[in-house]
């Protein structure tokens, strides 16, 4: 069986996250008002995670490919800040 040890980022085996997506519900707001991240998971599906940042409960979708994740979240608003 292959190793999936490139899929996990700390010692702990916590999944590492592919980017960084934020929600602003002005564009003038400073402060993110959702946080979004996709992770590649260990049956190579990609699952999204989102929460309200004022809240903190996480909601989770899973995806078939990348391409499917990313094109949930720019039509919800979400802004694609990893770089």
């Amino acid at each position: 069986m292959a190793s999936t040890d490139y899929l996990f980022e700390n010692d702990d085996k916590t999944l590492a996250p592919l980017d960084v997506w934020l929600k602003f519900d002005a564009e003038d707001d400073e402060e993110p008002t959702h946080e979004a991240n996709t992770f590649l998971t260990d049956d190579k599906t990609f699952r999204v995670d989102w929460y309200n940042t004022s809240v903190g409960e996480v909601t989770s979708k899973e995806f078939d490919t990348y391409a499917e994740a990313v094109a949930w979240l720019e039509p919800g608003g979400y802004e694609d800040f990893s770089s």
